[in-house]
C-alpha cells in the first residue's frame, strides 16, 4: 500500500491530518476512497483527485471521487453499480449512469472555459 513517503506520492500529497491526504490542489482524500487509491496505484494509475468526495442524495452512504484518469466510488451497499470486486470501493462506468453524467458535466465546464479563453484571445487580437 502506498504511503506519504513514496517518491511519486510526495509530489502530490501531504498529510491532511486525521488519516487523510491533502492533494496539492487542496482536495482531501479520506476513508475507504483513500484506502482504495493507495492500494491500487495512487497517482500513477488514477492521477490526482479533482474534487473532494461527492455525495449524491439519491445514493445515500456513497461517496464519489473523480480523479484525472478514473472515478472512484465508495458504495458498499452497491446502490450505484454491482461490479465483481470484493471492496467497498470500485471504479464507475463511464459510458452510462453516474460516471457518464460526471464526465459530461466536467466536459461541459471545460468547453465553457475554453470558449471563454478563445473569446478573450479573439478580443485581444482585434485591438
Amino acid at each position: 500500500m502506498l504511503d506519504l513517503n513514496d517518491p511519486v506520492v510526495k509530489l502530490f500529497f501531504t498529510d491532511g491530518g486525521n488519516g487523510t491526504w491533502r492533494c496539492k490542489n487542496g482536495v482531501i482524500l479520506l476513508g475507504a476512497n483513500l484506502t482504495f487509491y493507495r492500494c491500487n496505484g495512487g497517482p500513477a494509475i488514477f492521477g490526482i483527485p479533482l474534487t473532494n468526495e461527492i455525495r449524491l442524495p439519491q445514493y445515500p452512504n456513497t461517496a464519489i471521487v473523480p480523479c484525472e484518469r478514473a472515478i472512484i466510488a465508495f458504495d458498499p451497499e452497491r446502490k450505484i453499480d454491482a461490479p465483481p470486486i470484493n471492496s467497498p470501493c470500485y471504479l464507475l462506468h463511464i459510458e452510462s449512469g453516474v460516471g457518464q453524467q460526471l464526465l459530461l458535466q466536467r466536459s461541459n465546464a471545460l468547453i465553457q472555459s475554453l470558449s471563454t479563453k478563445l473569446t478573450q484571445i479573439h478580443s485581444l487580437s482585434q485591438i
